[in-house]
C-alpha cells in the first residue's frame, strides 16, 4: 500500500505540535524532563515542516537545517532521559554527532546515498545512548513508561537501518526526495508512533515517579513516626538506632545503613571493632563507635565495604541542634544507582538520625541527672517532702525517720496534720507564699507531730517547683529542737534568776520600760513593790546556805500566788524582791488602794511560818523559820522626767522599803506620789 508523503509529513509536524504543546503546558506547571521532551517534539515538528518544503525552499534550510534539528532532537531527548537518571550523559556521544550531521548535510547536498547513510548511522548512534541508559537504569526506574521510551527509541533505530538497508544491497537512490526506493515514505509513517511512544513513555515516568516519590515519601512518614515512637520507648541507643538502619533498608531495597558514632563525653575513645558486612548468611551490625570529627571510623569502614563489594556510598555527617558531631550516617550500595537515589533523601535520613541521637542523649543525661538527684535527695540529712494541693505527695528516708511515720501513713495526707495547730495558719500561709513566689528565702521554726517524740521544732524551708506538670512546693525539714531548747536555757540564764526562776534585774527593767510607754498610751497608773526579808540572816548562819535557798525559793512562789499573771515578780539578788504591777486605775486614790491590797497581801503572805525539808547524808530533817518583809510601794504613771528613769523609779521605792525596815520592819511604806 502506498502512502501520501506530503499526508504523512503533514502528520507528524501536527502530532509534534501537539505533543509539544502539551508537554510544554505540563512542563510550565511542573517543571522537570517534560520541559525537555516539550522541545524534542518542537525539534522534530521543525524539522519536518522544513522537510514539506522541499521544492519551495532552499536545499540548506529543507537538507541542512531540517538535519539539525532531527539531530538536536535526538540529543536533548538523550539529556532528558539523563537528567530524569539524575547523572550527566556522556555528552561526547550525545552532542557530538550534531555538528557532524551538520557539516555532512551540507557537504553532501548533491551525494544522496553518502548523506543518508551518515545522517542514518548518527542518528541510531544518539537512540543506542539513549537505550543504553534505559537498559542501565532498568531496576531503579519504576513504571511502564521506560519501555515505551526504549520502544519508540528502538523504532528509530530500525527506521534508521531501513534507510541505510537498499544502499547495503546496491541499489540506488532515484534522483526524486521521495521515492519509495528507500522506503521514505513506510519510514516517515513510523516516525508517528515514534513520536507518541517517546512522548507518553517521558510523561509516563515522570508519573509513575511522582506516584514513587509519593508512596516514598508516606512511607518515610510513617518511618519516621516510627522512630519518634521508639524514642519514647525508653530502649538503649544503640538499639533504637539498630532498628533505624534496619528500617531504612527496608524502606530502600538494595540499599545498606550504618551508623558510626562518636563516643560518649563520659567514655573514652576504645578500640571498638567494627561490625560484620553483608555476606551471603545475612547483616550484623548496624551501629558502631569510634568515630572522631575526622571520620576516621567511618573511612576505614568505607573501605572494608568497598572490599566486600558495597562499592557506592553516600555519607552524610549527623549533626546535633548546635552543629556539634556526632557522628556519620553511611548509605553503602552494590550499585551507582543506589547511591543516587539515595542520595537524595539521605540529608532528611542524617538529620531523623541525629535528632534520635541528640533526644536519646538528652534523654539519658536527664535520667542520670534525676537519679543522682534522687540519690542525693535519698541520702539527705534533712527531712525533705513534697506539698501539692495541701497533700504531701513524696517523702525522703529523713522524713519517715524524723516523724516516725512510715509513707502510708503519710502520703497522701493534708501535710497541715502534721503542724502544731497554732503554727498551721502561719505554715498555710507561707506555703501560698511559696507558690506565688514570694518567699524562695524564707525560713522559719515551726512546731510538727512526731509519732515517738510527741511535738519538736522544726526549722521550715522551701521552694516552688512543677511536680507532674502541676505547680507544688518542695519543702527542707531540720530538727531544732535541741538548738531551740539551748537558746531557751540561753534565755532563762540571761533574763532570769537561776535559783527561783523569776525575772532578774535585766529583764525587770525591760517590762518596766514597756509598763511606762504603755501607761502613756492608755493614761493608766503602775506600781512597784520593793521587798526586803527580816531576819533572814541568822537563818543561813544557823542552818548553813542550802537552807537559806529553800526559803528564798518559796518566798518566790508565794509572791507568784500574790500578784497577776501580767505582773512580773522579780529577785535583785540576796534576800531582795520587786513586784511590778501595771494596768492599775486611771485615777491617783484608786491606783493607790489597788497597790496597797497586793503588799500588803504579799506582806502577810511572807510572815506565815516558812517549814523547809532539808537533806543532809542521806538523812531528811525539817527546820521550821519565821521570817517577815518590809514593803516599799511607789506608784508611777507615763514616762517620768526624773533622771535615770526607770532606774530612778527603783532608787525611790528602794528608799521606801528602808523606810519600812527603820520602822522595824514587817510593814508597808509608800514613796513619793506621781504628780498629778
Amino acid at each position: 500500500m502506498e502512502l501520501h508523503t506530503p499526508t504523512t509529513l503533514l502528520l507528524i509536524v501536527l502530532v509534534s505540535t501537539a505533543l509539544s504543546v502539551t508537554l510544554g503546558v505540563i512542563a510550565w506547571r511542573n517543571p522537570s524532563e517534560l520541559a525537555l521532551c516539550a522541545a524534542v517534539m518542537a525539534l522534530h515538528g521543525l524539522a519536518y515542516a522544513l522537510l514539506m518544503q522541499r521544492g519551495s525552499l532552499s536545499d540548506t534550510w529543507t537538507v541542512v537545517v531540517a538535519n539539525l534539528a532531527l539531530s538536536g532532537s535526538a540529543a536533548v531527548l538523550a539529556e532528558a532521559v539523563y537528567r530524569f537518571q539524575c547523572r550527566a550523559p556522556p555528552r561526547a556521544w550525545v552532542w557530538t554527532p550534531v555538528p557532524i550531521s551538520t557539516l555532512a548535510a551540507a557537504a553532501l547536498l548533491d551525494h544522496a546515498p553518502a548523506r543518508v547513510a551518515v545522517l542514518a548511522s548518527l542518528l541510531a548512534l544518539q537512540s543506542g545512548v539513549v537505550l543504553h541508559a534505559l537498559w542501565q537504569r532498568r531496576r531503579q526506574t519504576a513504571g511502564f513508561g521506560q519501555y515505551l521510551l526504549a520502544a519508540g527509541e528502538a523504532l528509530v533505530v530500525l527506521i534508521a537501518l531501513n534507510r541505510i538497508r537498499p544502499l547495503l544491497g546496491g541499489v540506488w537512490i532515484e534522483s526524486h526526495l521521495f521515492s519509495v526506493a528507500f522506503g521514505q515514505a513506510h519510514g516517515f509513517a513510523g516516525v508517528v508512533p515514534v513520536l507518541l511512544l517517546i512522548g507518553l513513555g517521558m510523561l509516563s515516568m515522570v508519573h509513575d515517579r511522582a506516584e514513587v516519590a509519593l508512596q516514598a515519601s508516606r512511607a518515610s512518614e510513617r518511618f519516621r513516626s516510627e522512630v519518634l515512637d521508639y524514642l519514647t520507648g525508653g530502649q538503649a541507643l544503640s538499639a533504637v538506632l539498630t532498628r533505624f538502619a534496619l528500617g531504612v533498608e527496608r524502606l530502600r531495597p538494595g540499599c545498606w545503613c550504618h551508623l558510626v558514632l562518636k563516643p560518649a563525653p563520659a567514655r573514652p575513645l576504645g578500640a571498638a571493632e567494627l561490625p560484620a558486612l553483608p555476606d551471603s548468611s545475612g547483616v550484623a551490625g548496624r551501629v558502631s563507635e569510634g568515630d572522631d570529627d575526622n571520620g576516621r571510623q567511618a573511612a576505614e569502614f568505607v573501605a572494608r565495604a568497598a572490599r566486600a563489594g558495597l562499592r557506592h556510598c553516600i555519607r552524610r555527617p549527623l549533626l546535633a541542634s548546635d552543629q556539634q558531631r556526632l557522628g556519620t550516617l553511611l548509605l553503602l550500595g552494590c550499585d551507582e544507582g543506589v547511591a543516587v537515589a539515595e542520595g537524595t533523601a539521605a540529608d532528611d535520613l542524617a538529620q531523623l538520625a541525629a535528632l534520635a541521637v541528640e533526644r536519646i542523649s538528652d534523654a539519658q543525661r536527664l535520667r542520670d541527672s534525676e537519679r543522682q538527684y534522687r540519690e542525693l535527695i535519698e541520702s539527705a540529712n534533712e527531712g525533705i517532702c513534697v506539698v501539692q494541693d495541701g497533700l504531701v505527695c513524696y517523702v525522703n528516708p529523713k522524713v519517715r525517720e524524723l516523724s516516725g511515720f512510715d509513707d502510708a501513713q503519710i502520703l497522701g495526707h493534708p501535710f497541715l496534720d502534721f503542724v502544731h495547730a497554732a503554727d498551721r495558719p502561719l505554715v498555710q500561709r507561707n506555703q501560698q507564699r511559696r507558690l506565688q513566689g514570694e518567699s524562695d528565702n524564707l525560713r522559719y521554726p515551726v512546731r510538727l507531730l512526731t509519732r515517738e517524740h510527741g511535738v519538736r521544732w522544726f526549722e521550715l524551708s522551701g521552694v516552688p517547683l512543677e511536680w507532674q506538670e502541676r505547680p507544688a512546693t518542695l519543702n527542707f525539714f531540720t530538727d531544732i529542737t535541741d538548738r531551740k531548747q539551748e537558746d531557751e536555757r540561753v534565755h532563762e540564764l540571761a533574763y532570769h534568776d537561776t535559783l527561783t526562776g523569776l525575772a532578774n534585774r535585766r529583764l525587770l527593767l525591760d517590762h518596766l520600760e514597756l509598763a511606762l510607754a504603755g501607761n502613756r498610751r492608755h493614761g493608766r497608773h503602775g506600781a512597784l513593790l520593793f521587798l526586803d526579808l527580816d531576819h533572814f540572816k541568822p537563818l543561813n548562819d544557823h542552818h548553813g546556805h542550802h537552807v537559806g535557798d529553800l526559803l528564798l525559793v518559796e518566798v518566790a512562789r508565794r509572791l507568784r500566788h500574790c500578784v497577776r499573771e501580767l505582773d512580773t515578780v522579780a529577785r535583785f539578788g540576796g534576800d531582795e524582791f520587786v513586784v511590778l504591777l501595771g494596768g492599775l486605775a486611771a485615777e491617783l486614790e484608786p491606783a493607790r488602794q489597788q497597790a496597797a491590797q497586793v503588799a500588803e497581801k504579799a506582806r502577810s503572805a511572807l510572815a506565815e511560818p516558812y517549814r523547809l525539808t532539808t537533806t543532809h547524808d542521806g538523812v531528811v530533817g525539817s527546820v521550821e523559820h519565821r521570817c517577815t518583809a518590809s514593803v516599799g510601794v511607789l506608784l508611777f504613771d507615763g514616762p517620768t522626767e526624773r533622771e535615770g528613769a526607770p532606774e530612778g523609779l527603783l532608787d525611790q521605792v528602794d528608799a521606801a522599803m528602808y523606810r519600812a525596815k527603820e520602822a522595824g520592819g514587817n510593814v508597808v511604806s509608800f514613796g513619793a506620789q506621781p504628780a498629778g
